[in-house]
C-alpha cells in the first residue's frame, strides 16, 4: 500500500490527489506505528503489574540448563527456593552474559497461588521492539516522513 501510494505521487497525478494520497500514507504510518505500540505496551504493564502483585524470596541457583532450539544455546539457571513450606524449582530467564554462578543467591518473584510459575526478578530488562518500531513509526507518521 505504501509503494503504491509512493509511485501515484510520483506518476505526475494533480497536486490536490497527490496531496491526499501523501496525507493517506502519513495517516497509515502513524496508525501503523500507534498499533505497534500498543502491542509492545500491553505485555509490559501485565509483567509490570503482575510483579508488583507477586511476592519475592530468595533462591540459589543449583545449575545451568542449556536451552536448544536457538542458533547458540544459551544457558538458563536451575533456581530452588522455598514458598510457603514448598520446595520449588524453576528453569530462570535464558540469555544474557550476565548468568548468575552456581550457588549465587539471586531475587525471586512468584505468585503464592501458584509458586511453580515464578521468575528471577530483573530490573535490567530493555524495552521491547514492538515500542521502539512503533515509536519511529508514530514519530514518521506525525513528521511527515
Amino acid at each position: 500500500m505504501i509503494a503504491a501510494g509512493l509511485l501515484l505521487i510520483q506518476s505526475g497525478t494533480t497536486s490536490l490527489q497527490t496531496t491526499d494520497d501523501a496525507v493517506r500514507i502519513q495517516l497509515f504510518v502513524f496508525t501503523l506505528g500507534a498499533l505497534l505500540l500498543v502491542r509492545g505496551s500491553v505485555p509490559m504493564v501485565r509483567d509490570r503489574r503482575w510483579s508488583a502483585r507477586a511476592c519475592r524470596a530468595t533462591g540459589c541457583v543449583v545449575d545451568h540448563v542449556y536451552l536448544g532450539g536457538q542458533r547458540q544455546p544459551a544457558a538458563a539457571p536451575l533456581v530452588e527456593f522455598d514458598a510457603g513450606g514448598a520446595h520449588v524449582r524453576f528453569v530462570g530467564t535464558a540469555g544474557g552474559r550476565d548468568r548468575p554462578p552456581l550457588g549465587a543467591p539471586v531475587t525471586v518473584l512468584y505468585d503464592p497461588a501458584d509458586p511453580g510459575g515464578a521468575r528471577l526478578a530483573d530490573p535490567k530488562r530493555a524495552p521491547s521492539w514492538w515500542l521502539i518500531v512503533g515509536l519511529v513509526a508514530v514519530v514518521a507518521g506525525i513528521a511527515g516522513i
